[in-house]
């Protein structure tokens, strides 16, 4: 099912993700930025641009296409993060302003998982099919 939250003005976007050999990954991507950056300790930091092939480790897939990073979990989540114009519609009417649309996608039945998700995915993936809405943004 799709699900769709609506929430505050994002210029950054952070991941941390443990691949199914036990590796942590920091990602981060904000909205001034022309290349999406992978972090792993011990290792130097890799820069993910729209040129290159997606960057895999273990399960992991970072790309970037059109201004939108993705990070697929296989066969777990398909989280991105794409450049919008702030606060909406035209880019030089908004004097260049950025932010990002974050997408969250369960690619499994997390409705159901043992260790369910929490915070704001939470009030999404919890079963019991009821939508919140918080505040909505005046567009001025």
């Amino acid at each position: 099912a799709k699900r769709i939250v609506h929430g505050t003005k994002m210029a950054a976007a952070y991941w941390t993700i443990r691949t199914t050999t036990g590796k942590m990954l920091n990602i981060e991507y904000n909205s001034s930025s022309k290349a999406g950056l992978v972090h792993e300790k011990g290792h130097r930091d890799v820069e993910v641009k729209e040129s290159m092939p997606a960057l895999v480790i273990d399960n992991v897939q970072v790309s970037l296409e059109n201004q939108k990073l993705s990070v697929v979990v296989a066969n777990k989540w398909h989280m991105s993060a794409t450049v919008s114009s702030f606060p909406f519609g035209n880019l030089a009417a908004n004097k260049n302003k950025k932010l990002l649309d974050i997408g969250v996608e369960a690619l499994y039945d997390a409705d159901h998982d043992v260790v369910a998700p929490h915070g704001i995915f939470g009030q999404a993936y919890d079963g019991d099919n009821l939508g919140v809405s918080g505040k909505m943004d005046k567009v001025k």
